[in-house]
């Protein structure tokens, strides 16, 4: 039987055949000598998503930079685009010195394609998705339209379907989401693509990319300047942010050269998303019980009369939730417990009864000792800082972390600051 060589691997085939194409792909087709590459499928699905603290994070748009490109407007970490600039210099610089082949070679000419994507734009794309089967599939089971009323109603449906939904891998924090299989790696700031291929297909990357007459030149000149390559996608360029090129880029920012870790630059470049998710949920359940009734402001109910059995049809007007009585009926203490709840739910973690009850009254003493009105500027950071204490005992109950299956105590430093590792991959 010959031995296969060519990648095959797309996302139309059964489930056997794209676990023997990827598992080619992955071990034999992509080439393990040479740099480090980043493994996004497999290994390093939360690189610059998730700060050494365990927490999750999106980047400061203040900390982003316009590359260079005649191809179109990409942001990037400025000292990201920085190195980008500099390698692509260095490539033309190749080929004027006759080092790099100039033909027909997709390494070239470096263009931006794609790169740092808006966090807060895909979390509202994703809520509304959210919201549409919310309304239109979720509402239409069971007469369950029919019975909302009031915002009460719609809020106590709306978590039915969270559950039911979070049960399928579909968060609803934005926390949740950044770390989720729909929010795309090149939120971070830390990537740039430098072609628009379809990432299902094998075949392409091999014969466009890997087997491209440039590409080992491509991936030793990008580690010289910081980078490593995308094993899955071999036309993403990801930021190295342990490797000291790429430490000497942050410290023209004023950032630490602390080469071997991430230094001071996820602190000081990067926003916790905790500090954010009550928050969004607050304005998001709002927003969404008022575009709903804005759409169906009537409510209509089959009932049978008492005095003839006769049936008839209940209209009535449903009710507006106005920002006080929202604050009055809704406070800050049911807006933490419910948050404890969906991220517990996101996390996988079941709790019996009594222990969550515990965590629940724990939360409620949090509040108690934080009384800051919702008006006044310090209420956020006490929301904030009592999300902190959430999130931090969502880590501590969490048996099944994303990098204790790969990594060693040894090597968690290294996961959630750099790709670097001892052999070629990325773990």
């Amino acid at each position: 039987m010959p031995i296969i060589t060519e990648a095959k691997a797309t996302n139309e085939q059964t489930a056997l055949e794209t676990y023997v194409f990827r598992k080619l792909y992955k071990e034999e087709i992509y080439p393990e000598f040479g740099p480090r590459f980043i493994d996004y499928w497999y290994d390093k699905a939360f690189y610059g998503r998730i700060n050494r603290r365990e927490e999750i994070v999106v980047p400061k748009t203040t900390a982003l930079k316009q590359i260079r490109s005649d191809s179109g407007t990409h942001m990037a970490i400025n000292f990201v685009a920085d190195a980008f600039d500099g390698l692509r210099r260095a490539l033309q610089n190749g080929i004027l010195r006759g080092v790099i082949e100039s033909g027909a070679s997709v390494y070239t000419v470096l263009k931006p394609k794609a790169a740092w994507t808006s966090g807060d734009n895909s979390y509202l794309i994703y809520l509304g998705i959210l919201d549409e089967i919310f309304i239109e599939t979720f509402l239409a089971e069971g007469q369950r339209f029919q019975k909302i009323k009031s915002f009460n109603d719609y809020l106590k449906y709306y978590i039915l379907y969270l559950n039911k939904m979070i049960d399928n891998s579909m968060p609803i924090t934005k926390s949740g989401f950044v770390i989720s299989k729909y929010c795309s790696p090149m939120i971070s700031g830390l990537n740039i693509e430098l072609n628009k291929e379809n990432h299902g297909i094998d075949s392409k990357k091999q014969k466009i990319f890997i087997q491209d007459l440039n590409f080992e030149v491509f991936r030793d000149t990008a580690a010289k300047f910081g980078f490593v390559v995308d094993k899955n996608a071999p036309w993403r360029l990801t930021a190295e942010l342990a490797s000291p090129r790429m430490q000497l880029f942050a410290q023209n920012y004023g950032l630490t050269y602390e080469p071997g870790s991430a230094s001071n630059i996820f602190e000081s470049y990067y926003d916790k998303t905790y500090r954010q998710d009550i928050d969004s949920l607050m304005s998001f359940f709002l927003f969404s019980y008022e575009s709903f009734i804005e759409a169906y402001p009537i409510s209509k109910e089959l009932k049978i009369s008492k005095c003839n059995n006769k049936a008839y049809i209940e209209r009535l007007a449903r009710k507006h939730m106005r920002g006080t009585t929202y604050a009055i009926h809704y406070g800050d203490a049911y807006w933490l417990k419910l948050y404890f709840k969906l991220r517990l739910k996101e996390n996988g973690i079941s709790l019996f009864p009594p222990k969550l009850k515990i965590h629940l009254r724990q939360i409620e003493d949090f509040n108690k000792m934080w009384s800051v009105p919702r008006e006044d500027v310090e209420w956020s950071n006490k929301m904030a800082n009592i999300s902190e204490t959430i999130n931090q005992r969502i880590l501590d109950l969490s048996s099944e972390r994303w990098w204790i299956k790969t990594i060693t105590k040894k090597e968690k430093f290294d996961i959630l600051g750099s790709v670097s590792d001892a052999g070629n991959d990325v773990y």
